[in-house]
C-alpha cells in the first residue's frame, strides 16, 4: 500500500482477538501483532519457501485482474460517522410476527450435551 493511501497505526486500533486466531503458540503471537494484510504478507514472505509464497501472492498470466482489484481497493476510503444520527434509534424488530422492542433472543446452543 502506498504511503499516501496508508492508514496509520493508532493507539485506539484493536488487533485481532486471540479467540479468532487459527494459529497457536508463538505463531499466534506473531499473527496477532499484524495490523494489516501487508504485515501478514511480510511474515509469509519470510517464512514460506519462495515458490509457495509466489503462488499465494501471484495471479494468472499477466496478473491484470490482480492489479485492477488492488487499484479498486486503494480507491476505497472509509468515512466513519461515529454517533451520527443517534437521536432517533429504533431497535425494534418483528420476530415471528410479534414486535420486539429490544430483540434479544437466547438459542438452545449446547443443550444437546
Amino acid at each position: 500500500m502506498s504511503a499516501a493511501g496508508e492508514i496509520g497505526r493508532s493507539e485506539s486500533a484493536v488487533p485481532v482477538s486471540r479467540s479468532s486466531c487459527p494459529a497457536s503458540g508463538l505463531a499466534a503471537e506473531r499473527v496477532l501483532r499484524a495490523w494489516n494484510i501487508e504485515d501478514l504478507r511480510g511474515m509469509a514472505k519470510r517464512r514460506l519457501p519462495r515458490a509457495i509464497f509466489d503462488f499465494f501472492v501471484g495471479a494468472a498470466e499477466d496478473e491484470i485482474t490482480l492489479r485492477e482489484n488492488r487499484a479498486a481497493f486503494e480507491r476505497v476510503r472509509l468515512a466513519p460517522k461515529v454517533l451520527a444520527g443517534v437521536a432517533r434509534i429504533d431497535t425494534a424488530a418483528t420476530i415471528l410476527g410479534a414486535r420486539a422492542e429490544l430483540p434479544i433472543a437466547i438459542g438452545p446452543t449446547g443443550g444437546i450435551g
